[in-house]
């Protein structure tokens, strides 16, 4: 399955609370001011409450953190509010040479998302796009967010929309020493508000046919992708002893 391939993490959200696991890797999501769940876009998502300071991080590691490298990030969001600064994701310890990439609403056009990636001092920015498609509450959208170090491109695509696409002025990102996080940030600031769902890392730049079976019609396909996307309509998932059982 072209879908494993150079897959890095998974998080399927699936638990009710408390750390997050990686289906498919080792990089599980540590659980920050108690991130809870609600109805996701397969089974269950984080849900993340603005005032509460809720965010995962995972530790730095080679997993999570790029060089002048190839990788792609999928979200599958669902904002309950749009706040200017709001992020999905990022490695950013802020200052100190110490920041790689982020993406979060962008400033006052909070309904934008913007993708940055730092250059080699981990000051400046070698990639700087902002989405042409914009965020709704209470709608999902599928995320897509990458670094192509081959056409030296950054992008961020909604769904199987048109990608916004901006060429990067030199190598990139900084592999930088920050932490990753997902739907906020130590000290507070840039939390999401929202459910964030089926989310995954890849150590390549997805294909327009990757992407496709990964939206699947709007119904989504996930992790270990055992069926073609066709049948995922009747497709359910249930974790019975931390093992993953599915119906068809």
């Amino acid at each position: 399955m072209a879908l494993l391939d150079g897959l890095l993490a998974y998080w399927t959200m699936d638990e009710a609370g408390g750390n997050r696991a990686d289906s498919h890797g080792a990089n599980h999501l540590v659980d920050h001011n108690t991130v809870e769940s609600a109805a996701g876009k397969i089974n269950l998502a984080a849900d993340f409450e603005i005032g509460a300071n809720e965010y995962f991080t995972v530790a730095d590691n080679a997993d999570v953190s790029f060089s002048d490298e190839d990788f792609t990030y999928m979200f599958w969001v669902k904002p309950e509010s749009l706040s200017a600064g709001s992020k999905i994701v990022l490695k950013d310890a802020g200052g100190g040479g110490n920041r790689e990439y982020q993406c979060g609403l962008a400033g006052t056009y909070n309904k934008y998302l913007q993708w940055l990636i730092f250059d080699a001092a981990g000051a400046g920015l070698v990639g700087n796009v902002t989405s042409l498609s914009s965020l709704t509450a209470g709608v999902w959208d599928l995320i897509f967010l990458w670094n192509d170090t081959v056409l030296n491109q950054v992008g961020v695509q909604f769904n199987l929309e048109a990608p916004t696409i901006a060429a990067t002025s030199g190598p990139g990102p900084k592999d930088a020493a920050a932490n990753l996080h997902i739907g906020g940030a130590d000290g507070g600031g840039y939390n999401w508000d929202g459910l964030i769902d089926e989310s995954a890392l890849w150590g390549k730049v997805l294909t327009p046919d990757e992407k496709t079976l990964l939206y699947n019609d709007s119904d989504g396909y996930a992790y270990p992708f055992i069926f073609p996307p066709a049948r995922m309509r009747n497709y359910r998932r249930k974790r019975i002893a931390g093992k993953v059982t599915v119906y068809d």
